[in-house]
């Protein structure tokens, strides 16, 4: 009985220890993984790039394990520019961040812009993933096209489900489900953040992991 006991704890101690690393709380921004434009702060929470105009990359640890659902999301919380540059999204992290080659245009990263809502991957070739046309904020005499559009900027928090038991990478914006942006990612991968203006800043929210059902959209 005692034996029955210790096996059924390990069990339970296991998927507890598999349902902290999937869920967003567990993961920060690695100061020793991004590149030396960008900041991390509030014990990896927080990341803030301090110069410059370009795509630069902020790795997240830890490795997303095998075979889980890690979920975590992102608030956007400065953004000086009117429209928002930041790339969001899962790397290998061996496309030289160091030197200042973003996960944007990457080999071994899928990611989405804030900025046109389109879907990178395999060194920068990409796809439309969000819905709508243009980008936020619309020019006068085209803010019809914001109905049905969907963008992240100031405020907006986007999520990401890495659901590796389908290798499978899954969008949230706000909390709502856009639906599968790839298949087949790999395992070894990390979440990653591009930030492209001066003075952007982006923090990591404690959440809870969505839905299963949600996740199928």
């Amino acid at each position: 009985r005692m034996r029955t006991m210790l096996f059924v704890l390990l069990l339970v101690g296991e998927q507890w220890q598999k349902e902290v690393e999937g869920m967003g709380v567990s993961f920060r921004f690695d100061h020793g993984m991004c590149h030396e434009t960008l900041m991390v702060t509030e014990k990896g929470k927080k990341l803030t790039k301090l110069v410059g105009e370009d795509y630069q990359s902020a790795l997240l640890s830890p490795v997303i394990p095998p075979d889980s659902r890690s979920y975590v999301e992102f608030h956007v919380l400065k953004n000086p520019m009117p429209q928002c540059f930041i790339g969001f999204g899962v790397c290998k992290g061996n496309h030289e961040y160091k030197e200042g080659r973003s996960a944007m245009a990457a080999e071994d990263a899928w990611m989405l812009s804030s900025h046109s809502g389109k879907a990178y991957s395999n060194g920068g070739m990409s796809k439309q993933f969000l819905p709508g046309i243009g980008t936020k904020p619309y020019c006068p005499g085209e803010e019809h096209l914001a109905k049905d559009s969907v963008r992240v900027n100031v405020g907006d928090r986007l999520g990401l489900l890495a659901d590796m038991q389908k290798h499978s990478l899954y969008v949230y914006v706000n909390g709502v489900c856009q639906g599968e942006m790839f298949s087949g990612i790999p395992d070894g991968v990390r979440f990653v953040v591009d930030l492209g203006d001066e003075e952007q800043e982006v923090e990591i929210l404690p959440t809870d992991m969505p839905g299963e059902e949600l996740s199928e959209g």
